[in-house]
């Protein structure tokens, strides 16, 4: 749902989750999935998201999925390029969350 574009909101509706939930599932998929895509191994991928391993290794197998769908593929690297400028554009502004500035660190961007 959220690769077809469609807003939180109705995603939360249509889950029948709690709005913060859904932006929560989202930030950590995309976070862990950057990470991924950076080649960086699952340990350090749970360090710097404070995630398990068991929740990282879900997250990597739904990214390789939607990776190897033909439909998907391009939406995911369009999601996470925009997530790659976000972060880009919030170290530029020296307004990073303790995650960016950990990831900033651990991935040249």
């Amino acid at each position: 749902l959220f690769l077809m574009r469609l807003p939180n909101t109705e995603i939360a509706q249509r889950t029948n989750h709690h709005l913060s939930s859904v932006e929560n599932y989202l930030r950590e998929f995309l976070r862990i999935s950057f990470l991924h895509q950076e080649s960086k191994a699952q340990t350090i991928i749970c360090q710097l998201t404070q995630k398990s391993l068991f929740l990282v290794k879900e997250y990597i197998v739904l990214y390789k999925k939607l990776e190897a769908d033909d439909h998907f593929k391009e939406l995911l690297k369009k999601k996470l390029l925009l997530y790659r400028t976000d972060l880009r554009l919030d170290l530029k502004d020296f307004n990073t969350s303790p995650f960016k500035k950990k990831i900033f660190q651990a991935v040249r961007i």
